[in-house]
């Protein structure tokens, strides 16, 4: 039986307000190392990422130590809100956030 793991990605270098794309913080990256040193155990994988910035660096110490290359999945991205400037995008997605 397949097993799937789902990571969020480690802590972004901006809010929702604050950029439309941002990559880790360095405690970011530090998560992403720590997830990729639990998950390594668990081979064969496939890793599966959004093509955002965050997600796709913290898959990064996955593939890196797997050799696994990533399979980029848009539908996985995030809630949309297209349309929205920076303003109301933030309170939009934390409004969705706390939402079940």
């Amino acid at each position: 039986m397949a097993r799937i793991y789902g990571v969020r990605h480690g802590r972004a270098a901006a809010g929702f307000s604050q950029g439309p794309d941002p990559g880790l913080d360095t405690l970011g990256h530090q998560q992403a190392i720590g997830a990729a040193g639990k998950l390594i155990a668990k081979l064969p994988l496939v890793i599966i990422s959004s093509p955002l910035k965050r997600a796709l660096e913290t898959a990064q110490p996955l593939v890196d130590m797997s050799h696994i290359d990533v399979i980029i999945e848009p539908r996985v991205a995030e809630v949309p809100s297209t349309g929205l400037n920076l303003s109301e995008r933030g309170p939009r997605l934390q409004q969705v956030m706390r939402g079940n």
